[in-house]
């Protein structure tokens, strides 16, 4: 007898659960006109990193030299998102804790925060040790106003608009950097884990 529910519901519901994420990570497909305008237009790559003026979670302001030498996984994110965020933070603490060890020893995670107000690095703080304390994943916020910080995020192609409800509107977008601090790579997170991993392994290999 055919089991309906592995022959079609499950696959159903999968189809329904991917298809929402993908509208909400694309902005409800917004991301095919303003969110790839603007990443389109902050140039090719590889570009610099810009030197962004951010501290970690302990307060410290980010050392860019410090950064040299490994590869990072960059992603831009707020906490109170009710939204992707914390499908892609759910799908980043996945790959990073079960890197092959030659990976592992090549690739640092970093997840800033653009919500300047109430991103704070005693907040942000929790959410680290909430991810389990690793010190090759880190988190920052800007310092600085949010008008400069969304200005500064534009220019580098991540376009950010504050909804009424006061949450955020964002590109959702893997940025890969080489151990110069160069943005090798825009990987989309929707594409899912194995793809995710293989544009990776494709630059760091």
């Amino acid at each position: 007898m055919v089991n309906i529910f592995s022959f079609i519901i499950l696959p159903f519901t999968i189809f329904i659960f991917w298809s929402a994420a993908i509208v909400q990570w694309t902005g409800k497909f917004s991301y095919f006109t303003t969110y790839g305008y603007f990443l389109e237009k902050a140039g090719s790559l590889p570009r610099n990193f810009p030197q962004f003026n951010l501290v970690d979670q302990r307060e410290n302001k980010v050392n860019y030299e410090s950064w040299k030498g490994k590869y990072k996984l960059v992603d831009f994110m707020y906490m109170h998102c009710s939204e992707v965020c914390g499908i892609v933070r759910s799908r980043l603490s996945e790959y990073h804790y079960n890197l092959d060890p030659i990976l592992q020893e090549k690739l640092d995670f970093v997840s800033i925060s653009f919500d300047v107000h109430r991103d704070t690095p005693e907040n942000l703080d929790s959410l680290w040790r909430s991810m389990g304390s690793s010190d090759s994943w880190k988190f920052y916020t800007f310092n600085g106003n949010e008008s400069e910080v969304f200005a500064q995020l534009l220019d580098f192609g991540v376009y950010i608009i504050r909804e009424p409800s006061g949450d955020f509107r964002h590109t959702v977008m893997h940025f890969l950097l080489d151990p110069e601090n160069r943005v090798v790579a825009i990987i989309d997170p929707s594409i899912g884990k194995e793809k995710v991993l293989s544009e990776i392994k494709k630059e760091v290999f």
